[in-house]
């Protein structure tokens, strides 16, 4: 799967600064032009129109009106949106300590003819209101209404990866528990239609986990409840503004003509509007590239498929993008989850088009990291092609892809994966040249 994130976005502008502000420019002069157009066949309109004291008023009670509807509706906005920053779970969360528990069970249906059966409902029930609701009932520091956002559920085959994230130790081990005694207690709801079943705990977890994207999203609700307040502010000022304006012309009965301040306004909103299409347009092709694209250029993809970006090396500046050793540790902790002591690096590159440098830098440091360890790491090029090198790699059971920005073709990996899939190898992580 392809994303794009606001991160992206921003990366490419920088990228492309000079040609997105010759782009925007242009918009900007189309916005001149046409604005000055659209203000001049309404400053003829207004001074040919008839229009009477009464129509005039009429005009402004409906503006009142509207403004009125759209208050409500901002406050509404406002509310909901407020509501939900001061009582969801999500909210609390402190995205660089996040309470995570992690539990993985195996389900063993007792007629092997309804495993994938049993499996798919049990998997469906895990994620309903109704198994929400009963673990608020056994945690009732929790409200269900909020469980959804903070717990997650993947099935490969019979095994549930459940993860679940809360702001308090205590009550995520609590969390944890439940969701190990209901699914062990058996659902009657599953068990009715497909028979029972057998769940053993391969293995439950609570760690403190970083995440970036709970702190971004936490950010987009924040700002969110700051665009409904000034929406309801501004919306407040122009209903008194309108109001006034009424007023005035009541007490004067002249219909306004357009001024030299009404001209400036109404081009400077094309400009505005006309700018704000370039860079939509710039956004467009930025998104196009990526989506249609054949060479990786994001971090995106990565977290999209679940595999994290632990390190990398910027290939202009040959700086690291986190310490070699930071980087290094994430593995370390990786391989020791596998029950493995060899690291794995496999170089997914186009040969006519990469940094072969930077990315020979970039494992020989984290090589070197390893073996201080006491870690044997082997890096191979061949995309498991190689015998050796697949051998190697089966008897770690874990791999770090090296990838390149601009090189690697998605071709590579969507291939890379498979054969991962194939023998069953853990992709522990990715390491990029950007």
């Amino acid at each position: 799967m392809r994303v794009i994130s606001v991160k992206d976005i921003l990366s490419m502008y920088k990228v492309k600064k000079k040609w997105c502000l010759v782009i925007v420019l242009a918009f900007v002069i189309m916005g001149v032009f046409f604005g000055y157009r659209s203000v001049e066949k309404k400053a003829n309109e207004a001074e040919k129109a008839n229009i009477t004291s009464e129509q005039k008023v009429e005009s402004y009670d409906k503006n009142i009106e509207n403004l009125n509807d759209n208050l409500e509706k901002f406050r509404n906005q406002y509310n909901a949106q407020k509501e939900y920053n001061d009582n969801s779970i999500y909210m609390k969360l402190d995205g660089n300590a996040i309470q995570t528990a992690e539990i993985q069970l195996i389900i063993t249906a007792d007629k092997s003819t309804s495993q994938s059966n049993l499996v798919n409902a049990l998997s469906s029930y895990l994620k309903s209101g109704t198994f929400r609701k009963k673990v608020s009932e056994i945690v009732p520091e929790v409200s269900d209404d909020y469980l959804r956002e903070v717990s997650y559920v993947a099935l490969s085959n019979n095994v549930f990866t459940i993860t679940i994230y809360h702001y308090d130790q205590d009550i995520v081990k609590k969390l944890m528990n439940a969701y190990e005694d209901i699914i062990s207690d058996g659902v009657e709801s599953v068990t009715s239609l497909y028979g029972d079943y057998n769940a053993r705990v391969i293995s439950d977890i609570v760690t403190v986990k970083f995440d970036t994207g709970v702190i971004g999203t936490q950010s987009t609700h924040n700002k969110n409840l700051m665009t409904y307040a000034s929406s309801v502010y501004n919306t407040e000022t122009s209903i008194t503004n309108a109001e006034a304006e009424k007023q005035a012309y009541i007490s004067t009965g002249y219909v306004n003509k357009y001024t030299g301040k009404d001209w400036i306004k109404g081009i400077a909103k094309s400009i505005i509007i006309w700018a704000i299409l370039g860079v939509g347009a710039e956004l467009i092709w930025f998104i196009l590239k990526n989506i249609y694209g054949k060479r990786v250029l994001t971090d995106s993809y990565f977290e999209a498929q679940n595999i994290p970006v632990i390190g990398g090396i910027n290939k202009q500046s040959g700086e690291f993008i986190m310490d070699p050793g930071r980087t290094g540790m994430d593995i370390r902790a990786m391989l020791t989850r596998n029950k493995t002591e060899k690291a794995c690096f496999e170089v997914l590159v186009d040969a006519k088009k990469n940094s072969e440098e930077s990315i020979n830098t970039l494992v020989e440091a984290l090589e070197d990291v390893l073996e201080r360890k006491g870690i044997v790491s082997i890096t191979g090029r061949t995309e498991l092609v190689d015998t050796d090198e697949l051998e190697a790699v089966l008897e770690s059971g874990s791999v770090v892809l090296v990838v390149e920005y601009g090189s690697t073709l998605y071709s590579q990996i969507d291939k890379f994966m498979k054969q991962c899939d194939r023998f069953n190898i853990d992709i522990i992580g990715t390491v990029v040249v950007k």
